[in-house]
């Protein structure tokens, strides 16, 4: 059987549909991973959560990507429990954002917009639910967004700030998984 390498990070908590395709093709496949998140600006974050993002009028949270819903939780899971309302895009968005509730005490009490799918759906319907003057919203971003959302939303007057909370870059440690996974490939053990 080949043996073929796979640049990128396997799915979490789910089959990766590309390693299972190459598995189905009579490959054996190994993921190495080539990009890492790192965190960035949670201080500023936790200053703005433990103040109570009331207090600096904030009166819900942005949350377009999984990686957003991580830092919200790495900054919250020692914290006292939360009153913003954090408008979110997509499932696994949400589904961080719901693990949440289930395993820390200072969660989002109201998730919305799951079902938004992009961040124009979801800045549309941040707008619609916008009663009266609209509210203003803490936006948790990574270093490579569109500007889709902020463009929408200041089109339609909702006031927000950006936070960039996380960056992508190469892996620190490729060139050692790299290695690592070729003399597996090479042995045959995997």
């Amino acid at each position: 059987m080949a043996n073929i390498l796979l640049l990128r990070v396997p799915s979490q908590g789910e089959d990766d549909r590309y390693a299972a395709t190459f598995t189905q093709a009579g490959y054996r496949a190994l993921p190495v991973p080539v990009l890492e998140t790192v965190w960035c600006n949670l201080p500023t974050l936790k200053s703005i959560i433990e103040a109570g993002p009331r207090a600096a009028g904030f009166e819900g949270v942005i949350l377009t990507s999984a990686r957003s819903s991580e830092a919200w939780k790495t900054v919250v899971e020692d914290l006292a429990d939360t009153s913003s309302d954090p408008g979110n895009v997509g499932e696994a968005t949400a589904a961080v954002l719901k693990q949440m509730q289930q395993g820390t005490p200072y969660t989002p009490q109201i998730i919305r917009g799951e079902a938004s799918g992009t961040g124009k759906r979801l800045a549309q319907f941040i707008c619609e639910q916008a009663d009266g003057k609209p509210k203003k919203l803490l936006y948790l971003t990574g270093d490579k967004n569109r500007d889709t959302v902020p463009t929408i939303l200041a089109q339609a007057g909702v006031e927000f700030r950006s936070l960039k909370v996380y960056e992508t870059q190469g892996s620190c440690t490729f060139a050692r998984d790299l290695k690592d996974a070729l003399k597996i490939a090479s042995a045959g053990n995997f």
